[in-house]
């Protein structure tokens, strides 16, 4: 994906995300896509911050459950950058 659609992936994902009623399975999904997204524009605390809020507000979903690894990935690439 090259940085215009990561953008225009990114805006979609969070509107998606947003616009979703609570109740609908689709929140997380869209938000664990937003935080793969800032992870590939190498935005890590935004990646963080997305990865956070999944594993806060939505804890029984399965990307709540993936969330502590991707949250550690993020830190990792930080370091490093």
């Amino acid at each position: 994906m090259n940085m215009g659609q990561s953008d225009n992936a990114l805006s979609y994902y969070l509107k998606a995300a947003k616009d979703a009623n609570d109740e609908m399975l689709s929140p997380p999904i869209y938000y664990k896509k937003a935080g793969e997204t800032y992870l590939s524009l190498a935005e890590y605390d935004k990646a963080i911050d997305i990865f956070k809020q999944v594993k806060d507000n939505y804890i029984n979903s399965p990307e709540a459950q993936e969330s502590d690894k991707f949250i550690k990935q993020a830190e990792l690439l930080k370091e490093t950058k």
